[in-house]
């Protein structure tokens, strides 16, 4: 059998490859991968450290040689995945080892999913891409596991999250806080758990929520969060958790952009006591059939004078830069044109609020320390408008590779503006145990010396598939075109995958998007005539096998557009220059000819 850890140097240089390494990651140097940004987007894993080890997870069991739990219970690892499935966790898996890369593309076929207990982060230096943590209610006499999904706090630095899928929870999918230097980015977080098995002061609480979100120089961006009760985030601060390091909350600095907020029922976004920064910017916020229209992005929340913190600063709330966000409400109205033209008009307060500071972000202003562009040149986002990113995220977010039925759903419901599971989307334990669970299955390639690396591979990009220290040299310039140098031979196998998706052995719901993720176009309009609730979009064409197209504006109450229309398109095919389009209402129909620019026309 295939060992689990494949070392590259002689025996007596293994305890320098268990040994713990303190790495200093400063911004400016090499990404974590190509597309990593935001705070965490300078994280090395394994990388960083003198001898990484390459460990093949060879199993679903939940602990014992060859299984994830024990592929993280040491740093320095660069981890593979030789098979694909369910992992059934027994009890919680905690991170507490550094410098771990986790690399869930690696699994063949359709990848890894980690159920049955939460998975949680408490060590510096992570990566971890493409996983799914489905953690589910499979004990419920024993209350197992009230617990999130997938977490980080504790004053973890330098975690990356990328490409990962968050599901049913009993208490938050995805709350990652207290954290320094970090990124969530391009996740799916949806379906938390309901009415299941949190209780507080001894009562089963209501507790489906999506996140509580926090830290120092902490980036979410292009993440999708749909079907929860509220939480879109919950802005977690010392009056909740402690900020990193007990540092006073004005030192940390959450900035929110370019995700996809849909289907809260009682509250989307809101917190931030302590007068913790926060940006909120160019988020798409969708109402679903659970939606409250609540006609706000923010709700400012002042710390209580109960609240137990280090530094309490009672009536206090967010220093919140705000912009380009946009609401899609069911219903046009005054204000939704407002909110939407003007985003400070988009928060709201509650009643212990008395001190706090509302501004409108601007990327332009210099970086200064504790200022909201703080971080943002060195630690850069490539930041879409709302309506582009709600384009991109619902193409490609989440494990996309390929996604599975859960993700698949939860796209198709945020696009069409419908919900398939539990109440208005909302989902309860006792609909949850009905779910039909995806499986998840897939057949390793050969890979002769163990390196992590298949035969095929090192096969047609020069390396020798008999040699396992290849896997770990540095790629130079004259490798992979240049796109990889600096990278490890193992990371650019894993980057490289990436561009050929498998296809799914699973039959994923109905979905008008496609599992992998080709271009995609933005077509415009200038105000046209067409009035009414609801504007849809379709291709005229029908010999057009373009894939889902979805209509974006904003209107008063009388059913004006307001502004120019944008038609995004995600195509199985090349985009045309120019398409004709109908745009539909509940009204009326009119068909334009649409043209692919940059930017919208302009009188």
């Amino acid at each position: 059998m295939k060992k689990a850890v494949v070392m590259f140097l002689l025996l007596s240089l293994l305890v320098m490859s268990n040994a713990v390494y303190a790495v200093d990651i400063l911004p400016g140097g090499l990404p974590a991968f190509p597309g990593a940004e935001g705070g965490g987007m300078y994280t090395t894993g394994a990388r960083a450290v003198p001898i990484p080890e390459i460990y093949h997870v060879e199993n679903l069991n939940d602990s014992g040689p060859g299984s994830l739990r024990d592929a993280v219970s040491i740093g320095n690892r660069i981890i593979v995945f030789d098979v694909a499935g369910t992992i059934n966790l027994t009890k919680g898996l905690t991170l507490k080892a550094p410098n771990i890369t986790i690399l869930g593309q690696t699994s063949p076929g359709d990848g890894i999913c980690v159920s049955g207990a939460p998975t949680t982060v408490s060590a510096d230096n992570i990566i971890i891409r493409y996983m799914r943590f489905r953690m589910g209610v499979y004990d419920y006499e024993n209350h197992k596991y009230d617990a999130d999904s997938f977490g980080g706090t504790y004053n973890t630095s330098n975690l990356i999250v990328d490409h990962c899928s968050m599901s049913w929870s009993s208490d938050e999918c995805c709350s990652v806080y207290a954290v320094k230097d970090s990124t969530i980015q391009w996740c799916i977080i949806t379906e938390p758990i309901n009415i299941g098995i949190h209780y507080e002061e001894g009562q089963l609480q209501a507790h489906g929520y999506g996140g509580i979100w926090g830290g120092k120089n902490m980036s979410y961006h292009h993440n999708l969060v749909a079907s929860s009760i509220s939480r879109y985030p919950l802005v977690g601060t010392s009056a909740t958790v402690h900020s990193y390091n007990y540092e006073p909350d004005y030192m940390s600095l959450l900035d929110i952009r370019n995700n996809v907020f849909y289907n809260w029922q009682s509250n989307s976004s809101h917190g931030g006591q302590n007068m913790v920064r926060v940006n909120l910017v160019n988020n798409y916020y969708k109402m679903g059939p659970a939606s409250k229209d609540l006609k706000r992005f923010y709700k400012m929340m002042g710390t209580q004078p109960e609240n137990q913190s280090s530094y309490p600063i009672v009536g206090a709330a967010t220093d919140l830069a705000i912009d380009g966000n946009y609401y899609d409400a069911i219903k046009p109205s005054e204000k939704v044109a407002l909110i939407n033209s003007d985003n400070v008009f988009g928060v709201e307060f509650d009643n212990y609020t008395e001190t706090y500071n509302l501004e409108k972000y601007d990327e332009t202003a210099e970086p200064s320390e504790k200022s909201h562009t703080q971080y943002i040149k060195d630690y850069p986002i490539t930041t879409e408008s709302a309506i582009e990113a709600f384009g991109s995220v619902v193409q490609s977010a989440g494990h996309n590779f390929p996604r599975d039925s859960v993700d698949e759903r939860a796209v198709n419901d945020t696009v069409k503006r419908i919900s398939t599971v539990g109440e208005n989307g909302i989902l309860n334990y006792d609909k949850f145990i009905l779910l039909e669970k995806p499986e998840y299955y897939g057949t390793g390639k050969l890979d002769s010396d163990g390196d992590g690396i298949p035969d095929d591979w090192e096969d047609s990009h020069e390396l020798n598939k008999n040699n396992p220290a290849d896997s770990l040299k540095i790629a130079n310039e004259n490798q992979y075109d240049g796109k990889y140098t600096g990278y490890l031979n193992i990371e650019a196998y894993s980057f490289d995958i990436l561009e050929n998706p498998p296809e799914p052995t699973e039959d994923p719901t109905s979905s008008p998007l496609p599992t992998s993720a080709p271009a995609r176009g933005i077509y415009y309009a200038k105000s046209p005539e067409i009035s009414g609730a609801n504007i849809t979009a379709s291709i005229v064409n029908e010999n057009d096998e373009s894939g889902a197209v979805f209509a974006a504006c904003s209107y008063d109450e009388s059913g004006k557009i307001m502004t120019d229309v944008k038609i995004v398109r995600i195509p199985k095919s090349d985009i045309p220059q120019d398409i004709n389009v109908t745009l539909k209402s509940d009204k009326n129909i009119k068909t334009y000819l649409w043209t692919s620019r940059l930017e919208p026309a302009r009188n």
